[in-house]
């Protein structure tokens, strides 16, 4: 398989440890917002609570790459050679869901059309957001003047 990527269990949790501070699983599993035992019973089954840990990472600005992967890259690198990363993703899709939704109920639309702009603006609106080097205003009128579009 081309590109694979192999996310290790024990390395994630011990990333999130250090960069959380918390030095047990258990004092981790409450910072990730979960009970006592999250992560022992995630340990066990050697399955990562994924959305504590995205929801943990967005909230205090922790790069997912660095967590899942062990790595970082810069943005500046990352837009040169016009790759993303997940961070860049995240944090851009967040703000085009925000903006699609302030948009269409400032303009009354329906919600069959909003749930249609959506699937047809969000992946677009991605990578504007990322070239436009996350500027709302920019993201804001392309998002008003497309849709009208839709």
């Amino acid at each position: 398989m081309k590109n694979a990527v192999t996310i290790e269990f024990d390395e994630v949790i011990q990333r999130l440890k250090e960069e959380l501070g918390e030095e047990s699983d258990a004092a981790l599993s409450r910072a990730l917002g979960m009970s006592n035992s999250g992560i022992a019973v995630a340990r066990k089954s050697k399955s990562l609570p994924i959305i504590p840990i995205v929801n943990t990472c967005c909230e205090l600005g922790i790069s997912l790459d660095e967590i899942f992967l062990g790595k970082t890259k810069s943005k500046s690198s990352a837009q040169a050679a016009n790759t993303f990363t997940l961070d860049d993703i995240i944090r851009a899709s967040k703000l085009v869901v925000r903006t699609l939704e302030r948009v269409s109920t400032n303009n009354s639309l329906p919600t069959e059309r909003q749930l249609d702009a959506y699937k047809k603006l969000h992946t677009v609106f991605i990578k504007a957001v990322i070239e436009n080097d996350f500027d709302e205003s920019i993201v804001t009128a392309i998002a008003e003047a497309s849709i009208e579009l839709v």
